[in-house]
């Protein structure tokens, strides 16, 4: 199975990527980009585009906050724990 490679971003949302072209899906909140790691898993690197860097153009409030999102992604995905609280809404697209 392919595992996640890169993260864009794009209308406020991260895309994330198995490979160039190889769109997984699109999250809006660490919770569910996430769920996305966790079903599809991540390579051992990964790469950020230039959207991320410049995500004010891609939809975003605030400068940061695209790769703020992804890191906040990556300590849920890192947290020692399998289960997810029940009350955790995960948005199905953007």
């Amino acid at each position: 199975m392919a595992k996640i490679k890169f993260f864009g971003a794009g209308n406020g949302c991260i895309a994330v990527y198995h490979g160039v072209g190889d769109k997984v899906g699109w999250a809006k909140t660490p919770e569910m980009l996430a769920y996305l790691m966790k079903t599809h898993g991540i390579t051992d690197t990964t790469y950020a585009t230039s959207d991320v860097d410049f995500c004010t153009e891609y939809g975003f409030a605030e400068a940061g906050s695209a790769g703020a999102m992804i890191d906040a992604a990556l300590e849920i995905y890192n947290w020692e724990g399998t289960g997810w609280p029940d009350d955790r809404a995960l948005p199905l697209r953007c």
